[in-house]
């Protein structure tokens, strides 16, 4: 537990009022060294996005009382959010003719413009969709329209294989549903949508745009067209 003078800093986000209460009533006892530093209904309204939760003061509980080890707001030992995005991004323009591909959308999956920016000026860039998925099935039509605009810039990605994981992946990108269930009980405590993606925008999403940039892939097994 942290001190008293130290205490850890904590946004509440939770669509169910009585959860919020009843986390809150835990956070506030003295021996716990934690201050409540804001509370939302819902995770799009959390004023901290996740990937910068974890570099940043604040933390969303659940996953954190989860892994109590994902916690880097140390700034003796670990750099800032801002400072590691900074550094990758002077190291893609220092090369024009270097192919990247950004691992979990670059970290933007939660802020999908920023991402299209690094897009439009940076020709030679491209990103995959690994460990994200929470973050694009709360906004369908903001994903929807962004999975348009750059179709030529995503590739399908994911962290291991598992295939009782790739339906919600599927379900995200192909259909129209609401409201189901994401496939863990952290990362998203709210529920999905589908982005409803066309079909020439799913192929180069799944393979057409990695066999563009990888040619000596074999493109045996995969569609002509």
């Amino acid at each position: 537990m942290r001190s008293s003078d130290d205490p850890l800093r904590v946004l509440l986000a939770d669509d169910h009022t009585l959860v919020r209460a009843g986390i809150r009533a835990l956070l506030e006892k003295p021996e716990r060294g934690v201050n409540q530093a804001d509370e939302a209904p819902h995770g799009e309204a959390a004023p901290a996005a996740r990937p910068c939760a974890f570099l940043l003061a604040y933390v969303v509980w659940l996953e954190l009382a989860l892994f109590a080890g994902r916690r880097f707001n140390d700034r003796s030992k670990y750099p800032s959010f801002e400072d590691l995005m900074g550094e990758r991004d002077r190291m893609l323009l220092r090369n024009p003719k270097t192919t990247f591909v950004l691992a979990h959308l670059g970290w933007h999956a939660n802020d999908l413009a920023r991402l299209g920016k690094l897009f439009d000026q940076l020709p030679n860039l491209y990103a995959e969709v690994g460990a994200v998925l929470y973050d694009l099935g709360r906004q369908p039509f903001t994903g929807h329209d962004f999975f348009v605009k750059y179709q030529d810039r995503v590739l399908f990605g994911k962290d291991a294989f598992q295939p009782d994981e790739y339906p919600y992946f599927w379900r995200v990108f192909e259909t129209r549903d609401e409201y189901f269930d994401y496939y863990r009980d952290y990362h998203a405590f709210w529920k999905m949508y589908g982005l409803g993606l066309p079909d020439d925008v799913l192929k180069k999403l799944y393979y057409a745009n990695a066999l563009k940039i990888t040619p000596a892939i074999s493109k045996e097994g995969f569609p002509k067209s």
